[in-house]
């Protein structure tokens, strides 16, 4: 579980969020974390991490998006 506590559109289509986690994230390079959102249950979509977890727990996802997509 996790809040999204900010969200910055790079591009038209690309947006990184910001997400602290309610529990520090054991983190490895190219390491993806499912998610899904009040909006759609049980749709689950896999994200690749953006960075290493901050000290402050915070991870961030760039998320592109694509014709058709969700």
């Amino acid at each position: 579980m996790g809040e999204i506590i900010a969200h910055d559109r790079r591009s038209v289509s690309v947006a990184v969020l910001t997400i602290r986690p309610d529990k520090p994230l054991p983190y490895r390079p190219g390491q993806y974390v499912p998610v899904q959102v009040t909006k759609w249950p049980r749709v689950w979509r896999p994200y690749s991490i953006a960075n290493a977890p901050r000290a402050d727990s915070l991870i961030e996802l760039h998320v592109r998006a694509v014709p058709a997509g969700w």
